[in-house]
C-alpha cells in the first residue's frame, strides 16, 4: 500500500483488516508512518517480520534543496543502485523528509494464541531461551518482563494474571491452522517445563488473548503509574540474543542495588531490552545516578558487541557512543555524507 507520513499505523491496520492484511511492525500506538520510517521503528513483532526497514518497498523523499526523489519501484527485491531505502530509513530527518511510503503488507494469520511462563531467576530464563531459539520455532513475539515490571502491571490492573515477584516471558504464536499453533505451543510448553515449576498459561479465547497481550502493551504506563511524580529515562540497547542474559545479569545487579526504581521489559527473541529508570528531577543525586545507570547499560551492551540504540534512535544523547560502536571512520563517513546531502544544515542537524 502507498501512504503519506501522517497515517497512524493502528488506523492503517484497522482499514487493512477487511482485506486480511496488516503492517508487520507494532511500535507505540500513537506512531505514524513518517516517524516510523525516520527512526526505523520496530516493536515485539520485529522478531517475525523485521523492523520498519523490512516493510519498505520505496519512499518519496524531499531533500534540503527541494529535490524530490523516489528510492525505487514496487518490486519486492531489487539490486538497482544503492539501497536508498536503508539510507533514509533510520536517518532521523537528517538527510531528507519522507512524504510518501509504499509498504509491504502481510497476510493476517488465521490463528493466534498468547501464552506466558514464569521463572524464578534469570539463569533459568537464559537456558530456556537458548533451547527455544535452537528449535527454529517461528514465534510472532517473544517478550520479557522482570519481577519489578510484573508487580507494576499488577498495581496498574489488579485483574492482570501474573505471578508476583517472578520473571515472566510472554509468547505470541501465529499460524495458518490451529494444528500448527497447537504444535508450537506444545513444543514451547515442553521446553519451559524443564526450567520452570510454574504453570504455563495461555489464552483460551479472543478476550483473554487481548487481556494478556495488553499486559505487554501497557507496561510503560503501568511503570509510570507505579512511580507517581517521577521523571523517567527509557533505555534502549540490544545485544546478540545469545548475550541477552549476560547483558541483563550484569546490569540488573547494579540496578537492584540502586536507590532508583528500574523496571525492565525486553524483546528477548532479538536481544533488545529497555529499562524505565525513574528519578526525582529535583534531586541532583538521583539525576546523577540515572545517568550512571544509563551509561552502564550502554557500555555493557557495546562490550557484548551490541548497540547503544535498537529502536529509539540516536537523537542528541547517544551521539557520544557512535564512535565506540561503529568506529571513527564510519562516523566520519556519515558526517561527510550529511554535509554533501544537506550542506546548509537546513534539516535536522543530527
Amino acid at each position: 500500500c502507498t501512504v503519506q507520513p501522517g497515517v497512524n499505523w493502528v488506523n492503517l491496520n484497522k482499514y487493512l483488516s477487511k482485506y486480511n492484511l496488516f503492517l508487520g511492525v507494532d511500535p507505540a500506538p500513537a506512531a505514524c508512518i513518517g516517524g516510523m520510517v525516520s527512526t526505523c521503528c520496530s516493536g515485539p513483532s520485529a522478531l517475525r517480520y523485521g523492523t520498519m526497514r523490512n516493510q519498505i518497498i520505496n519512499l518519496k523523499v524531499v531533500l534540503s534543496d527541494g529535490t524530490v526523489l523516489k528510492t525505487g519501484q514496487r518490486a519486492i527485491k531489487s539490486v538497482a543502485g544503492y539501497d536508498l531505502n536503508s539510507l533514509f530509513c533510520g536517518s532521523e530527518g537528517t538527510l531528507g523528509i519522507v512524504t510518501e511510503a509504499t509498504l509491504r503488507l502481510r497476510a493476517s494469520p488465521k490463528y493466534t494464541e498468547i501464552a506466558q511462563a514464569s521463572f524464578d531467576d534469570l539463569e533459568a530464563i537464559g537456558k530456556c531461551v537458548e533451547e527455544i531459539n535452537a528449535t527454529g520455532v517461528n514465534l510472532a513475539a517473544f517478550e520479557y518482563l522482570d519481577a519489578n515490571m510484573g508487580n507494576a502491571l499488577k498495581k496498574y490492573d489488579k485483574k492482570v494474571d501474573l505471578v508476583l515477584n517472578k520473571q515472566v516471558i510472554i509468547f505470541k504464536f501465529c499460524g495458518p491452522s490451529k494444528e500448527h499453533v497447537d504444535a508450537d505451543i506444545a513444543l514451547i510448553r515442553h521446553i519451559v517445563s524443564k526450567y520452570s515449576q510454574h504453570p504455563f498459561k495461555w489464552s483460551k479465547d479472543e478476550k483473554s488473548r487481548e487481556r494478556l497481550w495488553k499486559v505487554r502493551k501497557n507496561a510503560f504506563w503501568a511503570a509510570r503509574f507505579a512511580n507517581p511524580g517521577k521523571d523517567c529515562i527509557i533505555t534502549d540497547v540490544a545485544v546478540p540474543f545469545s548475550k541477552f542474559n549476560d547483558s541483563l545479569v550484569l546490569c540488573k545487579r547494579e540496578m537492584d542495588k540502586s536507590v532508583l526504581n528500574c523496571p525492565i521489559i525486553g524483546h528477548i527473541g532479538d536481544g533488545n531490552w529497555h529499562s524505565c529508570i525513574f528519578y526525582d528531577k529535583n534531586k541532583p543525586v538521583e539525576i546523577q545516578e540515572t545517568h550512571r545507570l544509563n551509561d552502564l547499560i550502554v557500555s555493557t551492551a557495546l562490550k557484548l558487541e551490541g548497540t547503544c540504540t535498537a529502536e529509539h534512535g540516536v537523537g542528541k544523547h547517544k551521539v557520544k557512543w557512535l564512535k565506540q560502536e561503529l568506529g571513527e571512520n564510519a562516523v566520519d563517513f556519515m558526517v561527510s555524507l550529511k554535509k554533501h546531502v544537506d550542506p546548509h544544515l537546513i534539516l535536522n542537524p543530527g
